[in-house]
């Protein structure tokens, strides 16, 4: 499988969603996975953003990612 980055605020691992946006649909990124809050909430979501096909993914010993993207939509709290 894929190894999650670190969010930069939290440095815990990272949520790959799916763009919904037209001039993206379809593209994966990772986000920070805790919830939305107030910008002065250090247990909120830190804003971390990165784009999936960007980085050099860590993939399995077996080399491969595997198949198909889990499309995971979170709508806003």
């Amino acid at each position: 499988g894929v190894t999650a980055p670190l969010c930069r605020g939290h440095q815990e691992p990272c949520v790959r969603r799916i763009a919904t946006t037209a001039a993206n649909k379809g593209r994966p990124f990772w986000a920070c996975a805790r919830g939305t809050g107030a910008a002065t909430n250090k247990e909120a979501q830190c804003g971390h953003f990165e784009w999936a096909d960007n980085r050099r993914e860590k993939r399995s010993a077996s080399g491969s990612a595997g198949g198909a993207v889990k499309r995971v939509h979170q709508s806003p709290l």
